[in-house]
């Protein structure tokens, strides 16, 4: 649904942290927040979250995001989950901005 809502608006969606545009279907959907998740009787997740509690991902950037989660863990004690997903969002974009910018360095020289 998050993705006809997207294309009947007329947007694109794109990555979150590295803004590569991809097919809308290429992307992962990372919860900013489980409000509106739950099980239904047979265990089964039923998804009514908000739209704005969804972000775009590619596979790479969301498998990097939940393994910061993994490592970083006690990082984010006490934090709710939009917040820490902020600043792992800003941390992974700073690293590829550095990556990026050392990788330039390197081919002037």
């Amino acid at each position: 649904m998050w993705f006809e809502t997207v294309a009947a608006a007329g947007q694109v969606a794109v990555c979150q942290v590295c803004g590569a545009d991809y097919e809308l279907k290429s992307l992962d959907l990372h919860h900013t927040s489980y409000e509106g998740v739950t099980q239904d009787g047979e265990g089964a997740w039923v998804a009514g979250e908000a739209h704005e509690d969804l972000m775009p991902l590619c596979r790479e950037d969301h498998e990097m995001i939940h393994r910061e989660f993994d490592v970083r863990g006690r990082d984010f004690r006490g934090w709710d989950r939009r917040h820490a997903t902020a600043v792992v969002v800003i941390s992974l974009r700073r690293r590829r901005s550095d990556e990026a910018t050392t990788m330039g360095d390197e081919c002037e020289s």
